[in-house]
């Protein structure tokens, strides 16, 4: 996979959308927590029974919105998130208060309006961004970053970037892990839009920004943003054409993660080595970057990954072109291709020629039109 940023918009937005499926998980168990927790902002248990109808039947609602939500009734979860909003009292509920429009914003999401969505979170934003309450500023800190992650899904970059910035400065002192994960997002989601920008400057000091704050964190949600963000700065380099910068940030992120267990954590590993072996095709000899390759394939078990790999083999005579067409055989027809080998284009025209230059362009072209392989097949000249 190329690092080329311009061109990693589709893989920025499938991570956004993974992240977003997180979120969503989150709010489940964040939600079920508040319904089940006796005690507001003000200390009143709420399970006496003194307690008012209205503040009981808001808390009903509450309960049939999760459901809803949970059955992926989004209109039905949407009526309820409403009717509690309308019951509750925020200045004796501010926490649950909170929470539904957070909810509330993450199931117009879910229907892709994005609109209603972002309303959502500047109305839970303007209320509660001076609270004192540890729950609510998370809630506060995930309407930014949510935001913000929503902004760049409509391409409004400037929009993006604001609402990182408004949570990093607001939250980056917090002491409360929850909140520091989401200066960690912001921060890496900062670093990535910058990038698609091709400021490669400000990238470079949202990323170097993130590790040197939570370099040391032993968080793993934290842990996998550091590791991302060693591995955005290692593709803004490639893409600076500055290899050695590359190589430096691709060695410290395999030093202090290559013995990690988290699977995210592995896969940037994966992704990088792949990407480094590519790289190399410019700055190497043959034998370095057959190396970097038999290293990349070691780490990594994804097979767009592995056929990328035994492409590269056989650029450099090591594989033919029957091996290649059998490694991208073994990619599932569902796997969204992401490889577009922009970097390399010049040295795939420059060093090429004949039969093989046709082979290389017709990969080239699966890769980048997302063909299917029997049209390949047929174009590489492999019987069936």
């Amino acid at each position: 996979m190329s690092f080329e940023l311009k061109e990693r918009a589709e893989k920025l937005a499938t991570e956004a959308s993974a992240a977003l499926n997180k979120i969503e998980r989150d709010l489940i168990e964040e939600s079920k927590r508040i319904i089940t927790s006796n005690k507001g902002e003000t200390g009143k248990d709420l399970s006496k029974h003194n307690k008012s109808p209205t503040r009981a039947s808001a808390k009903d609602w509450f309960k049939v919105g999760l459901s809803a939500f949970e059955k992926g009734e989004y209109d039905e979860a949407l009526k309820a998130w409403a009717k509690v909003l309308q019951l509750l009292d925020q200045k004796e509920e501010p926490e649950l208060y909170a929470v539904t429009l957070m909810n509330q914003g993450i199931t117009y999401g879910q229907q892709g309006k994005s609109d209603d969505e972002l309303n959502s979170y500047a109305t839970l934003i303007e209320q509660f961004k001076d609270s004192s309450n540890e729950g609510i500023q998370i809630q506060v800190a995930k309407a930014m970053g949510n935001q913000g992650v929503t902004y760049g899904q409509q391409e409004k970059f400037e929009d993006a970037l604001n609402s990182y910035a408004s949570l990093i400065e607001q939250f980056k002192a917090s002491p409360n892990e929850e909140i520091q994960i989401q200066v960690a997002k912001a921060m890496f989601n900062q670093g990535a839009t910058y990038g698609k920008q091709e400021n490669f400057k400000d990238a470079l000091n949202s990323y170097a920004s993130l590790i040197e704050q939570f370099k040391g964190s032993a968080n793993e949600e934290i842990q996998i943003r550091v590791a991302k963000a060693m591995c955005g700065q290692s593709a803004v380099y490639c893409q600076k054409k500055d290899f050695p910068s590359a190589l430096k940030s691709h060695s410290i992120l395999f030093k202090q993660f290559r013995s990690s267990e988290n699977n995210e954590i592995k896969e940037v590993i994966a992704d990088l080595q792949t990407n480094i072996a590519e790289q190399a095709l410019i700055y190497e000899t043959p034998e370095q970057v057959l190396t970097r390759v038999a290293e990349a394939e070691k780490y990594s078990d994804n097979p767009e990954n592995l056929a990328v790999m035994q492409f590269i083999r056989f650029l450099l005579d090591d594989k033919t072109i029957e091996e290649v067409f059998t490694a991208l055989t073994k990619i599932p027809t569902e796997m969204k291709l992401t490889w577009n080998f922009g970097e390399i284009k010049d040295y795939l025209t420059d060093n090429f020629e004949g039969i093989k230059q046709q082979q290389i362009q017709a990969v080239v072209q699966y890769f980048e039109q997302h063909k299917d392989i029997e049209q390949l097949r047929v174009e590489l000249g492999i019987k069936g």
